[in-house]
């Protein structure tokens, strides 16, 4: 060694021990340190402490290329800085015996040690693992088949499939954010920082207090500790709403118990009246129970009118009795009655306990007799429940649960199913700053590896000794420098590599486990060498470039933390391709990640790998290949990669002159350079003076001291390099200790561009801006006419074919026959207008125009002749017998109802309606009647369920002073009902 490098290494005062105890050098793998001094004996028993001298044979000692004897373990003591790598490696005829218990191993490990889910099952005595697949989802604007999947799918850090963003978190879609109910399912995980409707932790139920509705709902955000943020029902912050009760729980172990929601709840809504002549309701509950409840509702209230139009007291009676599913009698719960005079809704509930636990039929009857005439009081069985006295949840560890009661009445339809809010993990995070690991809110995907391994959502929590905590930290520092996170809610089935993998590649890296201990590797440029790959000592090198065609740009599907939390989608075209220009697209997902300008650098990212990493490369090593890694770097020298590259050994060292073992070639003009790397794993480049011909001596220039005999010398031009830095991809083990490896282009431009990528701003909007200002919105629609109260009603809607939004609509009205039309301007919600000056025989010219809420008039509706004869019972219920209509009211005597035309017309189209149909077997008839006898203009509605009718094939004519009414003809046994008819009038 030179004197030069000896001091150098003297200064350090130690040596760097690499110990490989498994075939698999990934498993394993550390490193240690001994003082400068020790022999490789000492350094051994430090590495495999209490090694027996039998087995030394089974431990191959090497220092680079070099491999020391056992017999000179004990006068062998290594320069400082020289790396001696320490191997136990299995002896010929136990190979194959070894490896089939290594698959062995292998196998069981991935069944079980990977398999807890990150999200275990409510039931805590089992647990079962989903496999995951790898694969991309891909959805092309016009292509039919993925592009650049492939090559995404066999990249250093492989892109995840679509297969997890389209189940689990609930996002935005039509309906916006929907708790739903997913009993005996996956315990939710927050990783990160998300907003989230989370799952029923148990069935929701009403109760009633007083005459308000309150819902009582529990929901469930998962494994814990949580910090939680804007509590929202849909997008309305929840104080907004009146009568709200809030329990949270974070899912600490302390936490107290929840006491809105205390027991197993068993809720059946139902809308079924009680009267006294429909008999008893049956009704059979909830299993094993306790306890039940009904609800009795009022839904006009309960009240009877007296003549001065008062409000007075009525009452009502039922009778509760129960019976054991299996028994013969039933016995009486209660006897209830209940009295109010008002106008409103009304609710009563009545709970009991049940003998004896098990399941019960209920039986509500209706004592009191049923009221008619000015008396108000429908009664609705509206509520069964069951109660139990177990918690609602079983589960042995903590979990972040909100219990909510709100009231119902007047703010929500009985349900709460779009509950939200914003929840952060409370986790260990590495802080830089005190070099300590600290609990706090964070996204930084190191620290999020870390608490799935050791979180509770882990069935089996790693010790720390288990990880590769001083990896994690540099991860998260890395992070942190490049603005890296992960918020995701892990709410589906996964096991633990997979959910590690998809935050790793969050973060630019990708899972490792040595076999004792978890880490990652980072995908980032490095400036160290772990070893040089050449035709001198490696075979079978080969190399393939796939032939792809890329899309226009990748289209990006995430939740947009930056816009409430919506589901949102990020083009990015290809460098070099237009926004404009974009045709093609191909899905690219990217988990995790819910800041648009992330997805921008990291989809860039991406892209920018496709073209400088297109190339893979193999080459088969025997023992040298032990000290390799995924992730790690190494120098790569073939005439595959350039004809003027030649892989060489150095025989000697005169100077500034390095001697080959085999010639190369070098040509006027063109410049040379060489890489030597030494038996302690260092590489040093040098440039070398042309001399052209065919040599075996290159004439360097710079210092050479560290080059030795025996070192790996890689020749070729200064302009390509005589060699390329590769990272080892994977690493094939064979036979004989022989392996295959494979290994990418390092390209560290990648990173250097994306480093340099400035997002474009981002609003979130997906679609070109249509110009509303200019819309013209379509005619509306005359749906009805009719007459009121001396009042002709115009009903009108806006025409469906525009997408302009109507401001207002103005109807234009005349009497038929010429004259100006008088306008009247309406807003689109109103419905109708009402025109006074009418007759009820007056024929009307009508029609209408729409215009948008930016004044651009749309065109008028055809005019509209609204020339018609209405006619109406009003209130009164008519019985059975013979009656006469006129506008407003029904007379038994004609002469009441009588109109007098002054003017002639044709009556047509006859159309009638009833609040109540008449009954079984009987029926309403409507006959118009001329000068006091019947025409022929008749039509009747009958039967148990039809309340319309009408006759539109007849017509009469009168003449100016003719009498017209409207006959109604109730059969004897039909229901009381009020009625409606009308007459076209030309």
């Amino acid at each position: 060694m030179k004197h030069e490098r000896f001091e150098a290494a003297q200064a350090s005062a130690v040596n760097q021990v690499l110990f490989l105890p498994y075939l698999d050098v990934q498993k394993g793998r550390s490193t240690i340190t001994v003082p400068h001094g020790a022999t490789i004996y000492e350094m051994v028993a430090v590495a495999l402490a209490g090694l027996p001298e039998c087995a030394h044979s089974r431990v191959r000692v090497s220092i680079g290329e070099w491999v020391i004897l056992p017999k000179h373990w004990h006068i062998v003591r290594p320069q400082p800085g020289f790396n001696v790598i320490i191997r136990v490696v299995p002896q010929s005829g136990d190979l194959r015996s070894i490896l089939n218990v290594a698959v062995l191993v292998a196998a069981v490990a991935l069944g079980q040690f990977y398999a807890p889910a990150i999200a275990g099952l409510a039931v805590p005595a089992g647990f079962a693992a989903t496999a995951g697949t790898i694969s991309i989802v891909s959805s092309l604007t016009t292509a039919a088949v993925a592009l650049t999947g492939p090559l995404l799918l066999n990249a250093f850090i492989p892109a995840r499939g679509l297969g997890d963003q389209d189940k689990g978190t609930s996002i935005y879609g039509i309906t916006g954010l929907q708790n739903s109910s997913n009993p005996g399912g996956v315990i939710p995980s927050l990783l990160g920082y998300h907003r989230y409707a989370p799952p029923y932790a148990a069935t929701s139920y009403t109760e009633i207090i007083g005459d308000d509705q309150y819902v009582i709902a529990l929901f469930n955000f998962g494994h814990g500790p949580l910090n939680f943020y804007n509590h929202k029902l849909g997008e309305t912050p929840i104080s907004e709403f009146s009568g709200v009760e809030m329990q949270v729980r974070q899912g600490y172990p302390g936490d107290d118990p929840i006491t809105l929601y205390p027991q197993q709840v068993f809720e059946e809504q139902m809308s079924v009246e009680l009267k006294r002549t429909a008999g008893s309701i049956v009704r059979i509950g909830p299993k094993d129970i306790t306890e039940m409840s009904i609800d009795i509702s009022f839904v006009q209230g309960l009240f009877w009118v007296d003549d001065g139009g008062e409000y007075r007291e009525q009452s009502v009676s039922i009778l509760i009795e129960q019976r054991k599913v299996g028994d013969p009698d039933w016995s009486t719960v209660q006897s209830i009655s209940m009295s109010a005079h008002e106008a409103k809704i009304i609710r009563r509930t009545f709970r009991w306990a049940v003998p004896t636990r098990g399941q019960y039929e209920i039986r509500v009857t209706k004592t009191s007799p049923d009221e008619s005439g000015t008396a108000v009081e429908r009664m609705d069985l509206s509520a069964v429940r069951g109660f139990r006295p177990e918690a609602p949840i079983n589960y042995d560890k903590p979990l972040a649960l909100v219990a909510l009661r709100i009231r119902a009445s007047n703010q929500l339809n009985n349900i709460v199913n779009n509950y939200n809010a914003e929840v952060a993990l409370l986790c260990r995070d590495w802080d830089a700053a005190t070099s300590s690991w600290i609990v706090r809110e964070t996204s930084n995907p190191a620290a999020l590896v870390r608490h799935v391994l050791q979180g509770p959502a882990n069935a089996y929590p790693k010790a720390d000794a288990d990880i590769d905590l001083e990896g994690l930290q540099d991860w998260h520092e890395f992070c942190v420098s490049k603005g890296l996170t992960y918020n995701r809610i892990h709410d589906y089935d996964a096991n633990r590599r997979d959910v590690i993998n998809d935050i790793a590649a969050a973060g630019r890296a990708t899972s490792r486990d040595t076999g004792s201990a978890w880490g990652v590797t980072i995908d980032r440029p490095s400036s160290s060498y772990v070893s040089a790959i050449s035709p001198r000592n490696s075979w079978n090198i080969e190399g393939s470039t796939p032939y792809a065609v890329f899309p226009d740009a990748y289209k990006v599907q995430f939740i947009d933390a930056t816009n409430g939390w919506q589901q949102a989608e990020r083009i990015v075209p290809f460098p070099g391709v237009s926004p404009d220009d974009v045709v093609v697209t191909e899905d690219l997902p990217l988990p995790g990640i819910t800041n648009p300008d992330t997805i921008w650098r990291e989809t860039r990212r991406r892209q920018h790998e496709l073209f400088h990493r297109p190339h893979s490369y193999s080459a088969e090593q025997d023992l040298e290949s032990m000290v390799l890694a995924r992730g790690d770097q190494v120098t790569f020298n073939s005439d595959l990669i350039d004809r003027d590259q030649v892989a060489a050994r150095v025989r000697a060292v005169e100077g500034q002159t390095v001697y080959l073992d085999t010639p190369v070639l070098m040509e006027t003009g063109r410049a040379y350079a060489c890489v030597f790397r030494s038996s302690d794993g260092e590489s040093v480049r040098r440039t070398i003076e042309t001399t052209p011909g065919e040599t075996q001596s290159l004439r360097t220039v710079g210092d050479i001291s560290m080059v030795d005999p025996g070192d790996l010398a890689s020749f070729g031009t200064a302009v390509r390099g005589p060699v390329i830095d590769v990272i080892v991809k994977s690493i094939e083990r064979g036979e004989n200790l022989t392996a295959k490896i494979t290994f990418v282009d390092a390209a560290p431009i990648i990173d250097q561009l994306t480093d340099a990528e400035i997002p474009p701003a981002w609003n979130g909007r997906v679609g070109d801006v249509i110009d509303a200002t200019a819309l013209v919105p379509d005619a509306p629609i005359i749906s009805s006419v009719s007459y009121f109260d001396g009042k002709l009603i115009v009903a009108v809607v806006p025409g469906p074919a525009s997408a302009a939004v109507v401001g207002s609509i103005t109807v234009a009205h005349r009497l038929h026959g010429g004259g100006a039309f008088t306008n009247i301007s309406m807003p689109p919600s109103q419905g109708s207008v009402a025109i006074s000056g009418y007759l009820s025989s007056d024929t009307v010219d009508l029609k209408a125009h729409a215009v948008s809420i930016y004044g651009v008039a749309g065109p008028e509706t055809l005019e509209t002749n609204g020339g018609a004869l209405y006619f109406g019972s009003g209130p009164t219920l008519m019985s059975p017998g013979t009656f006469y209509l006129n506008d407003v009211a029904a007379y038994p005597s004609e002469a009441s109802a009588k109109r007098t035309m002054a003017s002639a017309k044709t009556m047509s189209s006859l159309s009638v309606s009833c609040s109540t149909a008449p009954g079984s077997g009987q029926s309403f008839t409507y006959t118009l009647r001329k000068n006091g006898a019947d025409t022929a203009l008749t039509c009747a509605i009958s039967g148990a369920s039809a309340t319309t009718a009408s006759d539109m094939s007849h017509s009469v004519s009168f003449a100016p002073g003719d009498e017209l009414s409207l006959k109604v003809v109730v059969s004897a046994s039909a229901l009381s009902a009020s009625h409606t008819a009308s007459v076209a009038a030309a």
